[in-house]
């Protein structure tokens, strides 16, 4: 395997609207999608097996008032038009206002390491990164580029950040067999953290998709590929420090255990055999107190 690193890279006004009922988290399938991207442009048999995320810094793009977060909104490209003869849609008295476009945007910070097959050299990855969009923002800097052949130097050159990691173990109803995976997360997320245990920096991130109607050809698909219309699927992570998990790793060396850096690749899993959801996934550990 080859390991292709894209650290600190910049990402200007990117998308932090994962769902309509979501706003926020690491833009964890974005990536992944980037790197399906950057496949299709190198040709030639690449193929993403595995990605790692590493946040550094995030800026939302909006203002706090007492605690309540308020997007940016912009202007849509449409007018406000009149009412409709049931008087449903939104009228102005200006008829040239322009509508707004809901939106929430932020600036990003990220690295991110990607698992390959059959992967060439970096130069095209590059020309690739200077035209390409993170989660939709733009890309606007980024460290150097590199190929590794070991994951351990594929970190080495990320440095420091907060590795993005999966906590599905959360939404698992282990005790009370009458809350669904909703009530699960929503019960995660607003939690009190505990020093002493291992849910400090929770959050809800876009982990997938899912199908609600058949795959089959469409008007206006790009390549004439199979088209369905999907809903996303969103799941729990957390971000663990990578300072924190090289001293658990020196810790424990000399215990027979998988290498803390093979635990941080996301790999894409197809439920349902290739007709239901398309996830992304980290093997399942026993979580440690931090």
């Amino acid at each position: 395997m080859n390991y292709l690193v894209f650290p600190r890279v910049r990402v200007q006004a990117a998308n932090m609207l994962s769902a309509s009922f979501l706003m926020g988290g690491p833009p964890v399938f974005a990536a992944y999608g980037l790197g399906e991207a950057l496949c299709f442009h190198l040709g030639g048999g690449a193929k993403v097996t595995g990605m790692a995320l590493i946040h550094h810094n995030r800026e939302a793009l909006g203002q706090s008032f007492y605690g309540v977060f308020s997007p940016q909104q912009r202007r849509a490209a449409a007018f406000t038009f009149g009412k409709s003869a049931n008087g449903s849609d939104y009228s102005s008295k200006n008829p040239h206002a322009l509508s707004l476009q809901p939106v929430a945007c932020a600036h990003l910070r990220v690295s991110i390491i990607w698992e390959l097959e059959q992967v060439a050299g970096v130069m095209e990855a590059r020309e690739f990164l200077h035209r390409a969009r993170l989660s939709g923002g733009l890309v606007t800097g980024h460290g150097e580029i590199v190929l590794e052949d070991s994951l351990t130097s594929a970190f080495a050159r990320v440095g420091n950040g907060y590795a993005v990691m999966d906590r599905r173990d959360l939404l698992e109803n282990k005790n009370n067999k009458n809350k669904n995976q909703a009530e699960l997360l929503v019960e995660a997320l607003g939690m009190q953290p505990a020093a002493e245990g291992n849910d400090t920096w929770l959050s809800a991130a876009c982990l997938g998709y899912a199908a609600i109607t058949p795959f089959e050809h469409r008007g206006g698909v790009r390549c004439g590929y199979t088209h369905a219309f999907a809903e996303p699927l969103v799941g729990m992570v957390q971000y663990r420090s990578l300072r924190q998990r090289r001293k658990e790793a020196d810790a424990k060396k000399n215990l027979q255990s998988p290498a803390w850096e093979e635990e941080t690749l996301w790999r894409p899993v197809w439920l349902d055999d290739r007709r239901g959801a398309f996830v992304l996934r980290q093997e399942q550990t026993e979580p440690e107190d931090m």
